[in-house]
């Protein structure tokens, strides 16, 4: 694999796709979504389940993925599950509708981005939405088991308290990287229409779920560090906005994994005309341009 000829067919199809227009226009349809999935979640996890120390155990791990400064909506989510309300039917339904708007847009994009055109009907991408959200109910169980398992393998190693404490929070954030790579995976791997080789598709799904660790950090560091004033600029939608930039980020690199993969599904195949700006920076270089059919 020729590095610079991949780095042009990268750039060249990040621009062309418009990424960071698509992950901009997701992270709006998300702020309309994300509230009845989570509702949605929620509320079936609270009937789901009875015990007050399994439910804030689940409210943990659902926190897990909320950006620092998101202290509302968990204390929403914490009072949804313990409250284990059963919702009607019609509020279910509706739940459901309003929460695949986002999953839709998100399925549409990715298969948009591994063919030249969509290849699947909206009511489909709607249908794979749905199938996704019961999917992420035993998702979420599944996490809490990987992280109490390994806490009890912790436990009956003698450590000192604060060694013991560190391994508990690498398990917590170790259990959720392998349910974040595994979602990864079976989006890259089973919603493009030309399904791309199952190790091209896990390499992408790592790279993402790393790419999504390090925004995360990187997030919660900018926040806490006192460099973000979005209550003095915002005002009181300063979390709404705060939370906006986080679900772009996350959106921008689960668009940027999909590109990776499907760039390593057609490397062989892909050809880019001269690229303004990366070429010319190429040439102040003396970095050669490895030559492409236009």
């Amino acid at each position: 694999m020729h590095l610079i000829k991949f780095i042009r067919c990268f750039y060249y199809n990040l621009q062309k796709n418009e990424l960071t227009l698509r992950a901009a226009a997701l992270a709006y349809y998300a702020i309309f979504s994300i509230f009845p999935l989570l509702l949605l979640i929620t509320a079936a996890i609270g009937v789901i389940l009875r015990n007050p120390a399994k439910q804030r155990a689940i409210i943990d791990a659902i926190a897990a993925f909320m950006p620092s400064g998101a202290d509302a909506i968990v204390s929403l989510i914490k009072s949804i599950v313990l409250s284990s309300a059963i919702p009607s039917i019609i509020a279910v339904l509706t739940l459901i509708w309003s929460a695949t708007g986002f999953l839709r847009g998100l399925l549409a994009t990715v298969d948009r981005i591994h063919a030249e055109k969509y290849t699947r009907s909206s009511l489909h991408m709607r249908a794979i939405g749905i199938v996704i959200i019961f999917l992420s109910i035993p998702a979420l169980f599944l996490t809490l088991m990987l992280a109490s398992f390994s806490h009890e393998i912790i436990r009956f190693i003698p450590l000192p308290d604060f060694m013991a404490s560190t391994l508990n929070v690498i398990a917590n954030q170790a259990s959720l990287f392998i349910i974040a790579s595994i979602a990864s995976y079976l989006i890259l791997r089973y919603v493009p229409a030309e399904r791309p080789h199952r190790r091209i598709a896990l390499t992408s799904a790592i790279v993402t779920s790393i790419g999504w660790a390090i925004v995360s950090y990187g997030f919660a560091w900018y926040l806490s560090s006192g460099l973000a004033h979005f209550n003095v600029v915002y005002g009181s939608i300063g979390v709404v906005i705060a939370l906006m930039l986080y679900l772009y980020l996350m959106n921008l690199i689960l668009l940027i994994g999909a590109q990776f993969n499907a760039l390593l599904s057609r490397y062989p195949h892909c050809t880019t005309p001269h690229i303004d700006g990366l070429d010319d920076l190429f040439k102040l270089l003396h970095i050669p341009i490895p030559e492409e059919k236009t």
